[in-house]
C-alpha cells in the first residue's frame, strides 16, 4: 500500500473533534448582549462628557464580541464540512 493511500486510509478513521453546541453559542449571545445592556445603564453614573466615549467603547466591545462568536461558529461549521468530506467513502 502506497503511503497516499495509507494516510487517506487512516484520516477516515480520527475521532470528530470537540464541538460545542449550537445552544452554548446562543448563551453566550445572550451574555455579550446581557453585559452589552449592563454597560449601557453604567452610562447614567458618568459624567456628562465621558458618556460619549464609554458608548462607543461599549459598541466597539459588542462588536467585537460578536465578530469573535461569528468566527468561531465559522469555524466549527468549516471544521464538520471536513470531516464530512474525509469521511464520505473514497472515490474508486
Amino acid at each position: 500500500m502506497n503511503p497516499a493511500a495509507l494516510i487517506e486510509v487512516t484520516r477516515r478513521d480520527a475521532p470528530p473533534p470537540e464541538m460545542d453546541d449550537l445552544q452554548d453559542d446562543a448563551g453566550m449571545m445572550m451574555e455579550i448582549e446581557t453585559d452589552f445592556r449592563r454597560k449601557l445603564m453604567g452610562l447614567r453614573r458618568r459624567p456628562w462628557n465621558e458618556r460619549a466615549a464609554a458608548l462607543r467603547a461599549a459598541k466597539e466591545w459588542r462588536k467585537s464580541a460578536l465578530k469573535a462568536l461569528r468566527e468561531k461558529r465559522a469555524g466549527e461549521r468549516h471544521a464538520r464540512h471536513l470531516l464530512r468530506r474525509l469521511r464520505a467513502p473514497a472515490p474508486n
